[in-house]
């Protein structure tokens, strides 16, 4: 599923924030349909007023508490937490904010398991995301630097579930991971 928008040259924080919502939601309900523990964590967790005072700050604890995944799962065979980024536009690449994934990288770097997943449900742990380039900020976005990381490099989320053993508490899911389920 995408949810894309076409054909505008600027999209607002506020187009931006509606679309990653959407899309967060899209991914909690997929893993609570496929029986995995899904939590909310990071930014979107905390109250507006806190959102609105980190992210005038670019100190280490700010940094930390804007760059946090959006989610925690937990399994039966470990944790781990689950950056949701959504995209404005379709392209050949998906992009993703510079600083959030250095951030990513200094917590994988820690032995932390972050699982990035992308519109469209496509998945792979941040360290292991092959970048085709860094760019700097675009006009159409936050004008912040980013990296694009091309789509067909990554699984679908279900393969890659199905690959890295990931299973719910709601029986055997292992047939469910092996093609897009009815709900989506």
């Amino acid at each position: 599923m995408s949810l894309v928008a076409r054909n505008k040259e600027y999209y607002s924080f506020r187009d931006r924030l509606e679309n990653g919502l959407k899309f967060e939601n899209t991914v909690e309900t997929t893993f609570k349909k496929l029986g995995l523990s899904i939590y909310p964590y990071g930014l979107g967790s905390l109250p507006d007023v806190a959102k609105e005072e980190l992210i005038k700050l670019n100190d280490p604890t700010s940094l930390l508490l804007r760059f946090a995944p959006d989610f925690f799962c937990v399994t039966e065979q470990f944790s781990f937490f689950i950056e949701c980024k959504s995209s404005m536009e379709q392209t050949p690449n998906y992009s993703y904010n510079l600083d959030c994934y250095n951030a990513g990288l200094e917590l994988a770097k820690l032995g932390i398991k972050i699982l990035t997943i992308f519109d469209g449900l496509h998945a792979q742990w941040v360290h292991k995301l092959r970048l085709s380039r860094v760019c700097e900020g675009s006009s159409k976005g936050s004008g912040k630097p980013y990296i694009l990381i091309p789509k067909k490099d990554l699984p679908d989320l279900f393969s890659f579930l199905s690959r890295e053993q990931i299973k719910g508490n709601v029986g055997t899911q292992r047939s469910r991971c092996d093609s897009f389920p009815d709900f989506l």
